[in-house]
C-alpha cells in the first residue's frame, strides 16, 4: 500500500495541469455558492495567480543567469511551491515507511484478512523480528517466538473466535464516491460486525486477555498497531 502510494505520487508529481484543472473548478464552484448564498457581499475567490514584477540580477558579460527568478506566476507556482511539495512527499514517504518496510510487513500479519494466507503457509524466519524489537521495551515476553506462535494460533481459531458479538464504535475510513470520477472521501462508519479489520481484531483480543494469557504478546502487537500515526 505504501509503495503504490509512493508510486502514484511520482506520477502525479510534475502533471501540473490536471492540478490546476482541479483548482479551476474548485475555484469556480466556490465562487458560484457565494453569489448564490450572498449576492450583495464583495467576496471573491480570485481566479488567478498575481503576477509580480521581478528584477534581473546582472551578471558577467557572457554569464547565463541561471538563477534568474521565473516571471510567469503559473510556472513560478509549478516549479517553487507545487513540485517542492510533493517532492517533500515523496521523499518523506520513503524516509518514514520504505525504510522501516520490515517493520511495516510485520504489521501487516496481524491484519485478519491476511490469516487465510498464514493458516497455509509457513511463516518465514525473519517475521515479526522488527515488530517483537519495538516491542520487547514493553514485556520481555513479546519475543519473535511467542509472537510467531500466538499469530498462528490465533489465525486457526479466528473463524470461532469472531463469532462474539462487538459493542458497535466508530471509525474513519476512505470511500470511492458514486460519480464516475476518481475522488475519494473520508468518511465516519459505524462498525459492529466487520471481523475483518485490526481494531475488531483487538477489541476480540481484550475479552481474552482478560481472562487467559494466550495472546498476551499479540494483544500488546495489536495495541502498538493501532496507536502509532501511520500517515
Amino acid at each position: 500500500m505504501v509503495v503504490a502510494t509512493q508510486e502514484n505520487l511520482k506520477g502525479m508529481a510534475r502533471d501540473f495541469q490536471k492540478v490546476k484543472a482541479a483548482a479551476d473548478k474548485f475555484v469556480q464552484w466556490t465562487n458560484e455558492r457565494i453569489k448564490e448564498h450572498g449576492k450583495e457581499t464583495e467576496v471573491e475567490v480570485e481566479t488567478g495567480l498575481p503576477q509580480k514584477r521581478t528584477k534581473k540580477k546582472k551578471g558577467l558579460s557572457g554569464e547565463m543567469a541561471h538563477d534568474e527568478t521565473l516571471k510567469e506566476a503559473e510556472r513560478a507556482y509549478e516549479v517553487n511551491v507545487h513540485n517542492q511539495i510533493l517532492d517533500t512527499a515523496i521523499e518523506t514517504i520513503h524516509r518514514r515507511f520504505l525504510t522501516h518496510g520490515s517493520l511495516c510487513a510485520d504489521l501487516a500479519l496481524l491484519d485478519p484478512r491476511n490469516f487465510p494466507h498464514i493458516m497455509t503457509s509457513t511463516l518465514p524466519q525473519s517475521a515479526l523480528q522488527d515488530l517483537s524489537k519495538s516491542l520487547v521495551r514493553f514485556d520481555s515476553r513479546a519475543t519473535v517466538e511467542n509472537l510467531q506462535s500466538e499469530l498462528k494460533s490465533l489465525a486457526g481459531q479466528w473463524n470461532r473466535l469472531k463469532e462474539s458479538p462487538l459493542n458497535e464504535y466508530k471509525s474513519r475510513t476512505v470511500e470511492d464516491k458514486s460519480g464516475g470520477e476518481e475522488e475519494v472521501e473520508i468518511v465516519n462508519k459505524s462498525c459492529s460486525s466487520c471481523k475483518e479489520c485490526p481494531l475488531c481484531c483487538y477489541q476480540i483480543l481484550r475479552r481474552f486477555i482478560l481472562y487467559t494469557d494466550a495472546y498476551h504478546a499479540l494483544g500488546l502487537a495489536y495495541k502498538f498497531l493501532l496507536t502509532p500515526s501511520l500517515t
